[in-house]
């Protein structure tokens, strides 16, 4: 048997080492006290500039030419500084809060009445005044932690030669010690806080999150609907230029055959050959017609084998990589397919690659598909039906699609699906 290497040693030895111990020397609790400290400072920016302008802006507001100024000032400032604490917020710990949706956006000016009856203004200036006493508290706490833990935990070295008893260093080392292992945990709550007053005073309300929710699907609804019409539309025009025409001519022949079967028998023979093999040709339209409407291949073997179908008939060597697991919804599936599908179309037809790969991963929920080729770019999904078809089907499921194709390439098509099971 191999012996381990060191390096996975050290990493098991570490693990064993109860999380409790570990956090005061691993880096997300130093990043929030610097994430907490820095709220501080800023917090201190903002009450010094904003409290002062809205204190004067309400009471120069009945002289318009001094108050308006004043007043169109401070709310500035107070979206400015909103929009910089949502950034501080996920950059440092990863946690996104949308902005709260202004009443008119279109309008840049707005006049004094509007500012003073519109909630979300009110609500950032509350912001920029309470960031200083909150983060006082927090701040104070998660720094103080840290430091007089490590003052006390010092305590046997810089008392050294004092008439101490050597009862109290210990139990001065023993606080600083309990200090430093809560500090950690003081820097999570302080983000916990911090987030909670980002929501509540800068993030859209219930009101506007369920708006946003009804807008959301009520697009994903007509999505829906647009892509359904496409696909009925696309149906009736292969059904129409393929296996309708196929079986046009066929009916033809065997007419032909039919009428002239007691006059010359050796033509019909070739009649008869001709239409068997316009009869083998529909079928094949109609199996691909099924095929693009829901390929039994994917239904009986899954993604990886309907995949690989496709790379097969792709014009361009392709690569297909699929992450083993699970298999997803069916309608996650499906979606998966036909985006790879148009893509693998589009690479055919337009993007003059010589390779192009398909990978496939899985992780945390997510279904992630993902396109490549290295051929000229430039696709455009707005320019076009079938890709912008796709992002609708996509986005009715909950999912993103995107594209990225500069022009010489290489172009890039991913597609997320939520597919919880």
């Amino acid at each position: 048997m191999a012996a381990p290497e060191p390096g996975a040693a050290e990493a098991t030895r570490w693990e064993r080492i109860p999380s409790w111990l570990r956090a005061p020397v691993t880096a997300e609790p130093w990043l929030y006290t610097l994430y907490a400290v820095l709220g501080l400072l800023l917090g201190a920016v903002y009450f010094a500039l904003v409290l002062p302008l809205i204190l004067a802006a309400l009471i120069t507001i009945p002289f318009l030419f001094l108050g308006t100024p004043l007043l169109w000032l401070t709310m500035g400032l107070a979206r400015t500084f909103a929009n910089l604490e949502r950034l501080r917020l996920r950059g440092f710990t990863g946690v996104s809060v949308a902005a709260s949706p202004l009443e008119g956006r279109r309008r840049v000016i707005r006049s004094p009445f509007f500012l003073l009856r519109s909630r979300d203004r009110w609500r950032e200036i509350a912001y920029c005044v309470l960031r200083l006493p909150v983060s006082a508290v927090t701040a104070g706490l998660v720094a103080g932690s840290w430091v007089v833990g490590l003052v006390l935990l010092c305590a046997p070295f810089y008392m050294f030669g004092e008439r101490m008893e050597f009862l109290l260093t210990g139990v001065m080392s023993l606080g600083g010690a309990v200090l430093l292992v809560t500090a950690p945990w003081l820097a999570r709550g302080t983000v916990i806080v911090d987030t909670a007053l980002v929501r509540a005073l800068l993030g859209p309300s219930e009101k506007e999150q369920l708006t946003a929710e009804v807008s959301t699907l009520r697009t994903s609804r007509a999505g829906v609907v647009d892509a359904a019409d496409a696909e009925r539309r696309r149906i009736e025009r292969d059904l129409h230029d393929g296996a309708q025409q196929r079986l046009v001519a066929l009916a033809m022949d065997l007419g032909v055959a039919r009428a002239t079967y007691d006059e010359d028998p050796a033509a019909v023979r070739g009649l008869i050959v001709k239409a068997h093999e316009e009869a083998k040709a529909a079928l094949a339209d109609l199996r691909e017609l099924v095929r693009g409407i829901h390929p039994a291949v994917l239904t009986d073997r899954g993604l990886d084998a309907a995949l690989s179908a496709l790379a097969a008939r792709c014009a361009v060597p392709v690569d297909v990589k699929v992450e083993p697991g699970e298999r997803a919804d069916v309608t996650i599936e499906a979606a998966a397919y036909f985006v790879v599908a148009e893509a693998l179309t589009n690479i055919s037809r337009h993007a003059q690659a010589e390779r192009a790969q398909v990978t496939v991963t899985r992780a945390a929920d997510i279904l992630r598909v993902e396109v490549e080729d290295d051929g000229v770019g430039g696709a455009d999904p707005t320019t076009g039906t079938g890709l912008a078809g796709l992002e609708r089907r996509v986005a009715a499921l909950d999912g993103t699609f995107q594209v990225e194709s500069p022009r010489g390439g290489p172009t890039r098509v991913v597609m997320e699906l939520p597919c919880a099971s």
